[in-house]
């Protein structure tokens, strides 16, 4: 089985949890802002496990997320949670849209290592009170990036930076039929 078949069966046990993995990392990306702001206060050793297990379950559970948009179309549950108002929205939230297509050029991999090596490497030559605090840059990228997936992921039918709407561009992905699926259309 390769990737693409494992996100893309719904029917199969690993189809099903990949999705169910996906449709919840909100509540990893909750508990990893919430570890963050704890590991950038208090500085205590019986934190350590409980810390490095938030931010293992969100890593795993953004990247079965990146996954899924990256190899799967726009599944039911994925049609149900695009906004009724959604061109609207993604007029709004441009910023997002933009964001995560810079994050994903090769040029976004100098940035990465820079907010997250450079206060790694510092750490020892700072006082003890700041410590908590050096990774907060590079805390607020892995959180900024993964709420733009999920903004972008909704939103992508009408992300500008996606196609080019302009000159005749035409959608490359199947798309389930709304009406099939008792979603809203406008």
């Amino acid at each position: 089985m390769n990737v693409l078949d494992a996100f893309n069966d719904d029917s199969g046990r690993t189809g099903r949890a990949l999705t169910w993995i996906t449709h919840r990392s909100g509540y990893a990306l909750a508990a990893y802002a919430v570890a963050c702001v704890v590991g950038w206060f208090f500085d205590s050793w019986w934190l350590t496990v409980p810390v490095l297990v938030v931010c293992v379950v969100f890593s795993g559970a953004v990247t079965v997320a990146m996954l899924h948009v990256q190899f799967t179309r726009l599944c039911p549950t994925c049609m149900t949670e695009v906004p009724a108002d959604a061109p609207a929205r993604a007029q709004r939230r441009r910023w997002q849209l933009r964001f995560e297509h810079l994050a994903r050029r090769r040029a976004a991999v100098p940035v990465f290592l820079l907010l997250f090596l450079v206060p790694l490497l510092a750490v020892p030559y700072l006082p003890s009170w700041c410590s908590g605090i050096t990774s907060a840059p590079g805390e607020a990228w892995a959180i900024g990036l993964a709420v733009s997936l999920w903004t972008h992921h909704r939103l992508r039918p009408w992300c500008p930076w996606c196609r080019n709407w302009g000159d005749g561009g035409a959608i490359h992905e199947p798309s389930p039929d709304p009406t099939n699926l008792n979603t809203v259309t406008s």
